[in-house]
């Protein structure tokens, strides 16, 4: 565990390297609007799944596990952004002179350029859409595409990482660790309510 929080704090505010300086250190609009509809949308069919059975059996117990893997989610990553405070890459753009390079997180007016660590948009998109083949499997109606369904909530939630990198908002561990926290919460969390 001792490592763990030596890493986190060591890459809060050191420029990013190896596979995290592949992120544009600029922003980019078009990939930032993206990534913001495809998480909007992944938590409309997550609910809409879990809602299902609230609808058609007076069932309140995939909607609460649902429910319960977008909060447990939401404060996870809230809470991880304050404590690690890591610099989104777009701080790290050498053509602006406001971006100061030593300490910047500490003198920052912006709480949002410092919440980069772990990727808000990638845990939540990730969340939703395993709570939903986690629904969808509990409702019986993934008996041979299972794996498939699974398959297509990992993409999904790659697709909205890759456009968060893309936008210069997050380096890719960033949403590598989203992806990980909120399929993990998205699979447990559900399946603790019920089998």
């Amino acid at each position: 565990m001792t490592w763990l929080v030596f890493v986190l704090v060591s890459m809060a505010d050191s420029r990013p390297s190896g596979l995290d300086s592949v992120s544009p250190f600029s922003e980019i609009q078009a990939p930032a609007l993206a990534s913001d509809a495809l998480v909007a949308g992944a938590g409309a069919v997550g609910l809409a799944v879990a809602a299902g059975p609230l609808w058609e059996h007076r069932d309140w117990v995939p909607l609460t596990g649902t429910a319960t893997a977008l909060a447990v989610t939401a404060s996870v990553t809230v809470a991880t952004k304050h404590w690690v405070d890591r610099r989104r890459p777009y701080t790290w753009d050498d053509t602006r002179v406001d971006y100061v390079r030593h300490d910047y997180c500490a003198s920052v007016r912006t709480r949002y350029d410092c919440e980069a660590f772990f990727s808000g948009h990638t845990s939540m998109t990730a969340v939703s859409a395993f709570a939903a083949v986690e629904g969808l499997r509990r409702q019986g109606k993934l008996e041979r595409g299972l794996g498939l369904a699974y398959g297509l909530a990992g993409t999904y939630t790659l697709a909205v990482g890759g456009l968060r990198v893309a936008a210069g908002k997050h380096h890719i561990s960033d949403v590598a660790v989203g992806a990980a926290v909120g399929a993990l919460v998205g699979t447990l969390v559900p399946r603790w309510f019920g089998p």
